[in-house]
């Protein structure tokens, strides 16, 4: 596949030594294309050590919405009920320079590469994962990969397609309220080793975490 970016054909960034690693920033555009179970390593050219990018699995349909198709081709497929699948869905696990590995879920159902992989693995102790439902996992899906697959030490719930919070709490009666509630205090925590923080993304507000997966600043 040809990657275009600035109306030019874009070079495949370079890789180096057995991490994967290329410097930022560039003087030209680069794609960094990965395959499910491999990483790359970004590292800034004024830095020691970069940040190491990891794809895991995803459980999600991957179709290409029509609106960048042909028209002869939206035709096509829609005449024989069909859509433009593009590969499989993937998230990722980034490892920081101060030790913390961090999963961002993307869109995924339940997975047992979650304990295999992104725990066994990985290590992840912070975990960024959707909760929308429907097409999903919902809250109560959510809570489990986090508790009993993951053992996150935190998470930042995600994609929650839906108002979730005002006045910077959550708003009773949505997903993400019920997401704190279960892994924070709800009906189902009698099943859980431990409950497990619940920080909710705030529009303008900046969060950091140690490395152990604790919450430092901006911790709301």
């Amino acid at each position: 596949m040809t990657t275009v970016v600035r109306g030019a054909n874009t070079a495949g960034c370079p890789t180096a030594e057995l991490t994967n690693e290329f410097t930022v920033p560039r003087t030209a555009p680069c794609t960094a294309g990965m395959g499910i179970g491999s990483k790359r390593t970004v590292r800034h050219t004024s830095a020691n050590q970069g940040v190491q990018i990891a794809t895991v699995n995803a459980e999600h349909p991957n179709d290409l919405p029509n609106a960048y198709l042909s028209a002869s081709l939206r035709t096509i497929l829609a005449e024989n009920g069909l859509g433009a699948y593009v590969g499989p869905a993937n998230g990722f696990v980034v490892s920081f320079t101060n030790g913390l590995s961090v999963y961002l879920s993307g869109d995924t159902g339940l997975a047992d590469e979650m304990r295999s992989v992104v725990r066994g693995l990985y290590g992840a102790k912070l975990v960024v994962i959707n909760i929308g439902d429907n097409f999903t996992t919902g809250p109560e899906e959510a809570a489990y990969a986090v508790t009993d697959l993951i053992g996150a030490v935190a998470v930042i719930p995600s994609h929650a397609n839906e108002a979730a919070t005002q006045n910077g709490s959550a708003i009773a009666g949505t997903r993400t309220a019920r997401f704190i509630e279960i892994l924070e205090q709800g009906p189902m925590r009698a099943s859980r080793r431990r409950s497990v923080p619940v920080y909710v993304p705030l529009s303008g507000m900046t969060m950091e975490f140690h490395s152990t997966g604790n919450c430092v600043v901006g911790c709301f």
